[in-house]
C-alpha cells in the first residue's frame, strides 16, 4: 500500500491511502517537482503513477525485470533505476508513459543513484569507480576513484541541488564523502564522520543545499552542515618538492612530497586529509 502524509499539518496519522497497490513491497517513490504527481516502484520492477490530490491510480508504465532502487522526475520525465542493470527514462504522457531511452549500468552495487536536478546527468559506479554519465546517450562526462585502500562505492551517490557535488559512502563505519565535480577532476572534500560507526544505508540534500542527512544501519540519522561556496572553490597550492623514482608496491605507486600553501580561513592540521591533484599537461 502506499499513503500520503502532510508535513504541515498537525496530526501524525495519514492524509490518505492511494487508491490501488503493489503486488510486491515498494522499494522507492518520487514527488514531481510541482508536486502534482508522485511516482512508486516495488522490488518486482513495477511502476506506478499517482495523483496526489486525490490518491486516483492514473497508470503503470511497463515497468523493469528485478527490483526498482531509485525514482527521479526531471524534465517532464520519470527516469526509474533498477537491478536489472538498467536506466530507464519514460516521458508522461496523459493516458501513459512512453520508455525514451535506457542505459546499462556497469553494476548495481549501488541503489540510489542519483540523477542532476536538471535531468542531464546519470551517477554510475563499479567498484572503486564512479562515472558522471550524460542524458540520453549515457556519455561519460567525468570519472572520479576512491583512493586505491578505500572499500567500493555502496548503497547512494546523489547530486546537490545546484549539482556542483555528490555525496557517497565506501565505508562500513557509515562515513560519507562529499565530492566536488569539476573538469579535469573531481575531488573529495571533506568527509562526514558519525558519531556511532555503521554502514550508511540513505542519504538526502536539504532542498536550499545547506545540510544533508544520513540514515545508518543502528536506526540513526545524522545531520552536517554543507561547507560554504567559498569552501568549495577553495583550492590550495602546492610546490612539489619530490617525486620518488621507484614504484614501491604492485599497485604502481610512487611517493610525491609536496609543500602546501596554508591558508589562512581555513588552516590544515598535522593528520588532516586532503586530496592532491596533479595537472598532466604541466
Amino acid at each position: 500500500m502506499v499513503w500520503l502524509w502532510d508535513l504541515n499539518g498537525e496530526s501524525d496519522q495519514p492524509l490518505r491511502k492511494m487508491q490501488g497497490q503493489h503486488r510486491g513491497a515498494v522499494t522507492a517513490v518520487a514527488f514531481s517537482q510541482d508536486g502534482k504527481y508522485a511516482a512508486t516502484g516495488d522490488r518486482n520492477g513495477e511502476l506506478m503513477l499517482w495523483n496526489v490530490s486525490d490518491g486516483e491510480l492514473r497508470y503503470q508504465p511497463l515497468g523493469h525485470h528485478s527490483m526498482v532502487t531509485a525514482l527521479h522526475f526531471a524534465q517532464g520525465q520519470l527516469i526509474s533505476v533498477s537491478r536489472d542493470n538498467t536506466v530507464r527514462t519514460w516521458r508522461l504522457g496523459t493516458d501513459g508513459a512512453v520508455q525514451m531511452s535506457e542505459i546499462k549500468r556497469r553494476s548495481n552495487e549501488v541503489d540510489q543513484v542519483g540523477v542532476s536536478s536538471d535531468g542531464k546527468y546519470l551517477l554510475d559506479s563499479q567498484g572503486q569507480e564512479m562515472r558522471v554519465l550524460s542524458f540520453p546517450g549515457g556519455l561519460t562526462e567525468t570519472i572520479f576513484q576512491n583512493p586505491s585502500q578505500a572499500n567500493v562505492f555502496k548503497s547512494f551517490a546523489l547530486f546537490s541541488p545546484d549539482n556542483r557535488l555528490v555525496v557517497t559512502t565506501s565505508s562500513s563505519e557509515g562515513i560519507l564523502q562529499l565530492w566536488r565535480l569539476d573538469k579535469p577532476r573531481t575531488y573529495e572534500i571533506r568527509q562526514l564522520m558519525p558519531t556511532d560507526r555503521y554502514p550508511a544505508t540513505c542519504a538526502a540534500f536539504v532542498p536550499d543545499g545547506t545540510y544533508v542527512i544520513g540514515g545508518s544501519k543502528d536506526r540513526n540519522i545524522y545531520v552536517w552542515p554543507m561547507p560554504s561556496r567559498d569552501e568549495v572553490d577553495l583550492q590550495v597550492m602546492a610546490t612539489l618538492t619530490s617525486i620518488g623514482k621507484e614504484v614501491e608496491n604492485s599497485q604502481g605507486q610512487v611517493k610525491v612530497i609536496a609543500e602546501m600553501e596554508n591558508p589562512p580561513q581555513h588552516p590544515l592540521f598535522a593528520g588532516d586529509v586532503v586530496t592532491m591533484v596533479a595537472d598532466p599537461r604541466k
